[in-house]
Parts: structure tokens; C-alpha cells; sequence
């Protein structure tokens, strides 16, 4: 009879012990994808490592480090697709996750460029003129009697 209520005890704490090997996540998207993993109770995953692969090179990755003592990892993705994004501690606790991304933003051609590039031109042309302008005084200066 005790063995039944030991394998009755054990089958009730069962759940609970695959809970404290769970591993949730959560993603923000914004300017940068960021990913933050936690175990069961809400503790982050602090300082585990992470890996980052690129949907055009599943096999090497594209960033690897250390979540933040919060648990956060951020990357800029440099193409649109689903990454993979592998967080693992080290006692085995971790999570693979499909991250779906969008193209990144191309900045549109700033009008400043150009005009920097007419700026600068026109400051060289005014200095040139100037120059040529100070030689012709210095001329004239010698030339006429003092």
C-alpha cells in the first residue's frame, strides 16, 4: 500500500518537475528583434548562451553571445525570413525558436548628401577664386609706383 502512495505522490509531483525544465520566451519587434528567455518561474535565462542563424545559412551562425542578466538577446536581421535563435544555459535548459522577420528598412538617399557635396564644392571654387584674386592684388602692387 505505501508503494501505491509513493507512485500516487510521485505521479502528482511529475507535472511539476517538467514545468521546472520549461523554458518560455517572449519577442519584441521594433528596429531589432529582441528575444527574451525565461525558465518556468519567471526567472530569466541570465547570461546563457545564444546562437543566431540567417535563413540564407542555417548551418553557421550568423551571431553568437550571452543573454543580458534579464535574459535578452537583440539582433538587426540583414535579410527578411525565419532565423533561428538557440538559447541554452548550462545545465541543458534552453529553447530553439523560429523568429520571422521583414526586409530591413533602406534608408531613403538623404537629401543632405547631396547638398554637403555642393557645399563643399562651391567653398572650393570661392577659395580657388579667392586665391587667384590676392595673386592679381600682390601684381598690381608691385606694378604701380609707391
Amino acid at each position: 500500500m505505501r508503494a501505491l502512495h509513493a507512485a500516487a505522490l510521485l505521479a502528482l509531483l511529475a507535472p511539476a518537475a517538467g514545468a521546472a525544465h520549461e523554458v518560455t520566451h517572449e519577442i519584441v519587434y521594433g528596429k531589432a528583434v529582441a528575444v527574451r528567455a525565461r525558465y518556468a518561474g519567471a526567472e530569466p535565462l541570465a547570461y546563457a548562451d545564444y546562437q543566431i542563424f540567417a535563413p540564407s545559412d542555417p548551418k553557421i551562425p550568423w551571431a553568437k553571445g550571452r543573454t543580458d542578466r534579464e535574459g535578452w538577446l537583440a539582433f538587426v536581421p540583414s535579410e527578411p525570413g525565419s532565423w533561428r535563435v538557440q538559447v541554452a544555459d548550462g545545465t541543458g535548459h534552453g529553447l530553439i525558436l523560429s523568429v520571422s522577420a521583414r526586409a530591413p528598412a533602406v534608408p531613403p538617399e538623404r537629401a543632405e548628401g547631396a547638398l554637403s557635396w555642393l557645399v563643399r564644392f562651391a567653398g572650393a571654387v570661392l577659395a580657388v577664386v579667392l586665391v587667384f584674386a590676392g595673386l592679381a592684388a600682390v601684381q598690381r602692387r608691385r606694378r604701380s609706383p609707391a
